[in-house]
């Protein structure tokens, strides 16, 4: 094989890399914003749940302070 056509390979080699690079970036960047995505998601559901706790809390010890008076 002759230099020339060793340099055309390598300089293709190059080119690939870089696009294989730019490529794997662009995933990178995707895949972050997606984590950031969920953890939003995430702490939404969280809060969520925390108000829907809250709220059978105090619905539950009203009502037990409703059945204990019954009871008295």
């Amino acid at each position: 094989m002759n230099t020339i056509c060793r340099i055309g390979m390598i300089h293709d080699d190059l080119r690939s890399h870089d696009t294989r690079g730019s490529q794997l970036e662009k995933k990178e960047v995707d895949l972050q914003r997606r984590e950031a995505f969920c953890k939003e998601q995430l702490e939404l559901i969280e809060q969520k749940h925390m108000d829907y706790y809250r709220l059978a809390s105090a619905q539950f010890n009203e009502e037990a302070t409703i059945a204990d008076t019954h009871v008295k």
